[in-house]
């Protein structure tokens, strides 16, 4: 896939970027709890003159299957809606969670659900 420089991206006005509001939620909580980092919080209020960064709302789980839908300790429902409006609207997932796209595209019922979804990791 290359190289994706999210920061050439953020600060480059022709970008617009959809955020589902589950990923909001995550990134306010931040990787340990204790908030986000400086860097992800300036890529999800978006930079002067940059990208626009758009809320959009989450999609719903309904007709997802169920056993898709088991969370475990590194999976849960935010990263379930963020995948699933990822899906909904065709969009990639832009993460700097690098084992979200193990999580979705490992085989068995995520990866059937959610397996269409592309994931970007960048760095924090």
């Amino acid at each position: 896939m290359g190289h994706f420089d999210p920061d050439s991206r953020t600060k480059n006005p022709n970008f617009e970027f959809d955020v589902p509001a589950a990923a909001v939620g995550e990134v306010m909580v931040g990787p340990t709890g204790t908030g986000p980092t400086p860097t992800e919080l300036a890529r999800l209020n978006g930079y002067p003159e940059g990208a626009q960064v758009i809320q959009i709302p989450n999609a719903s789980l309904a007709g997802v299957d169920p056993a898709a839908l088991v969370p475990s300790r590194r999976f849960g429902l935010n990263d379930m809606l963020v995948v699933q409006t990822a899906k909904v609207e065709n969009l990639p997932v832009i993460t700097t969670n690098r084992r979200l796209d193990t999580q979705i595209h490992s085989g068995g019922p995520r990866q059937a659900a959610w397996g269409s979804v592309v994931v970007i990791v960048v760095p924090r």
